[in-house]
């Protein structure tokens, strides 16, 4: 089991670059390898490998797999960069935060979050995010439990519940899941989690 604290952590790094889709720690606490998707603006898009611009940065990192389309792809020199691809970065944590930042939009960081339940772990998220100046929006059904939440003196940002069941239309409309940056379900059930994003993932493409 992971613990809360690691839980929280990791979701959080996603969090910090909307490009970003793993980050994966070694024993090194120096080491770090990125899996971040290439975006059609991206700077990385449509140039080979080899041309990248910044030979030093170059130098300094490692691509370790791209997955195109279902295909996972050895990455060489000549290897063409395209959107959509799926690329595995890997290096000391300054060097794949630098390659990151490189291959960017100018504003990939998110600012508004939705999360589906006050639970632990959502707690522990929203109390974070906060801190760091992200605008949460928290889904509780149980209404002692969410006015709870607000009640705690810990809590400094730009922090709402929403009373209701993150599984209806409604309250995710009400929530704002048709212009958040991020949906994550925090509940206790892995199943009610996985029909949660589902539905908010529909919810943005129909609103």
């Amino acid at each position: 089991v992971i613990p809360q604290t690691e839980c929280v952590d990791k979701i959080i790094n996603v969090l910090d670059n909307r490009i970003v889709l793993e980050r994966i720690f070694f024993s090194d606490p120096n080491a770090l390898m990125v899996a971040f998707e290439v975006l059609p603006l991206s700077h990385l898009a449509g140039i080979r490998i080899k041309d990248f611009p910044d030979s030093d940065l170059l130098s300094s990192v490692r691509f370790s797999a791209i997955l195109r389309e279902q295909n996972h792809l050895i990455p060489h020199g000549d290897t063409i960069i395209v959107p959509g691809d799926r690329v595995y970065v890997a290096g000391s944590k300054e060097k794949v935060d630098a390659m990151l930042s490189w291959v960017s939009p100018k504003d990939a960081r998110m600012h508004r979050v939705i999360i589906a339940g006050a639970s632990r772990i959502g707690r522990r998220l929203s109390y974070r995010l906060c801190e760091l100046g992200y605008k949460v929006r928290i889904i509780e059904n149980n209404l002692q439990r969410g006015e709870s939440l607000l009640d705690q003196t810990r809590i400094k940002g730009d922090l709402m519940v929403i009373n209701g069941d993150p599984s209806e239309k409604e309250v995710m409309l009400e929530a704002g899941v048709d212009s958040c940056d991020a949906f994550v379900s925090a509940l206790e059930s892995d199943e009610e989690n996985i029909l949660n994003c589902i539905l908010a993932k529909i919810g943005r493409a129909h609103v």
